[in-house]
């Protein structure tokens, strides 16, 4: 019996910024990658809000209905796993930085 197909689809069905379970995370990844709804928390896995949408050049996450978004940066995102993008900073320092303005430039 071959296993040769099977092995074929669930390669397929994997993330591609999560190589698989036994495989540390890919630190390089695009944001087009990042998918709507994704949770974003900072380095303290305090959650920021989820991705509405993920471009070349930021990462737009909402923060609740009535709350403002912000616009990451691609400097400001550690690392990507299924369904989490993680911030190499905190809460404090991305309120600090103005990245709730959608035309703010300031990188960290």
């Amino acid at each position: 019996m071959s296993y040769g197909p099977l092995r074929r689809w669930s390669a397929s069905t994997r993330s591609p910024i999560v190589p698989g379970r036994d495989e540390p995370p890919r630190r390089t990844f695009r944001f087009v990658d990042i998918k709507r709804g994704w949770l974003v928390e900072d380095t303290d896995e305090t959650s920021l809000g989820t991705v509405v949408s993920s471009g070349e050049i930021l990462l737009t996450v909402s923060r609740g209905l009535l709350s403002s978004k912000l616009y990451l940066p691609p400097s400001a995102v550690a690392e990507v796993h299924e369904g989490v993008v993680r911030l190499n900073v905190t809460s404090q320092w991305v309120e600090a930085q103005g990245w709730d303005r959608a035309g703010s430039r300031k990188q960290r």
